[in-house]
């Protein structure tokens, strides 16, 4: 995914909050840093994306209630990551984009609800 895409992200990637594992202990799988992320932008799960390249990110983000993107690294291509919305082997491969997120999320959105 082309770096010029995220400027349509709401705050930009550079520009939010910078939440680490020091941010937000206990450190992943458990959903904390995700939890603190959601707090500091004030939006609810429903309305965010979690790209994870690892099992304990995914278990994470999925404990917080993220849809999620998974980019397996070189050394996590074996993990199972059944519970992840999507897996593609890269961003550029799986044809990713900001409008793709968009949609996906709000598919998401519209079964979660009616799920409730």
């Amino acid at each position: 995914m082309r770096s010029s895409s995220w400027s349509r992200c709401s705050p930009p990637p550079s520009e939010g909050p910078q939440n680490t594992a020091l941010s937000a202990p206990p450190k992943k799988p458990a959903p904390d840093v995700y939890l603190l992320a959601l707090a500091d932008l004030g939006l609810p799960s429903s309305a965010c994306v979690a790209i994870e390249d690892s099992w304990h990110g995914l278990e994470a983000a999925k404990a917080a209630g993220l849809w999620t993107l998974v980019t397996p690294s070189e050394y996590t291509r074996g993990d199972n990551f059944d519970l992840a919305d999507r897996v593609v082997p890269d961003l550029e491969a799986g044809g990713i984009t900001i409008d793709g997120l968009e949609e996906e999320l709000a598919k998401w959105s519209a079964r979660l609800a009616v799920t409730r």
